[in-house]
């Protein structure tokens, strides 16, 4: 890694790092949480794509979408030596996803760019997307996913109480705030969604809740999850000059 890191950076890679080893573990106590959100992403991206993962941790929401070529990246070395354990088929680096340098070694295009749970943890969340448009296509689609503000308390509840694996406090971003990021790094957003309303299974209900009641009008923005769907508008206009 060759980027100098902030100290803000630097909190996040330590505590990365430290959970590593334990990153299994914390997945499988929220098994039903990572279905749903898994669930949402197989809609969104079909078996068989090319797919890049920002913020790959242990690479197991790349490996679900299974993917013809998976491409992981992360800043934690100890994220990725376990990523590389558990999906020896995928292509794992490690890297600061704001170093221009790093971004430009990877070799794509690719047909989907995820980046899941990362967004609040970056310094400069237009500059990283800026990055990216030399992996896009015209056809390519970027992912993003993060956590609704609103359920912050909630999230650090479960964090004090053990349910949830700890880490540093991410910067919030509302969907609006995050559309305009992309808009202002030249992305189209396409689509623009609330899902999971339910993170636990409750007796079978959770899948119900999240299926029917989640997507409700008056209820979608009470949920868990924000998700972004973009495209690149550079890529657009340098194929439509080609043409």
């Amino acid at each position: 890694m060759t980027s100098i890191l902030t100290a803000t950076k630097r909190l996040i890679l330590d505590n990365a790092d430290k959970m590593a080893g334990r990153r299994a573990e914390w997945r499988e106590k929220a098994a039903f949480f990572h279905e749903e959100d898994n669930r949402y992403l197989r809609f969104v991206i079909p078996e068989g794509s090319r797919v890049l993962e920002i913020g790959c941790g242990i690479g197991d929401t790349l490996a679900a979408l299974k993917p013809a070529r998976g491409v992981g990246l992360d800043f934690s070395p100890g994220m990725i030596d376990e990523a590389r354990k558990r999906h020896p088929d995928l292509e794992f680096h490690v890297g600061d996803a704001e170093d221009p340098a790093m971004i430009a070694a990877i070799e794509g295009p690719f047909d989907f760019i995820v980046v899941i749970d990362t967004v609040g943890f970056l310094d400069d969340i237009q500059g990283f997307l800026e990055l990216l448009h030399p992996l896009c296509t015209r056809e390519t689609r970027l992912v993003v996913g993060y956590f609704s503000h609103l359920w912050l308390p909630l999230l650090q509840l479960a964090e004090r109480t053990g349910a949830r694996m700890p880490a540093p406090n991410a910067n919030v971003i509302s969907q609006a705030d995050l559309r305009a990021f992309a808009e202002l790094a030249n992305f189209d957003p396409v689509k623009s969604e609330s899902r999971l309303l339910s993170p636990a299974r409750l007796f079978g209900l959770g899948r119900f809740i999240n299926r029917f009641i989640s997507p409700l009008p008056l209820i979608r923005h009470l949920a868990l999850r924000h998700y972004m769907v973009a495209r690149s508008m550079v890529q657009k206009v340098v194929s439509h000059s080609v043409v």
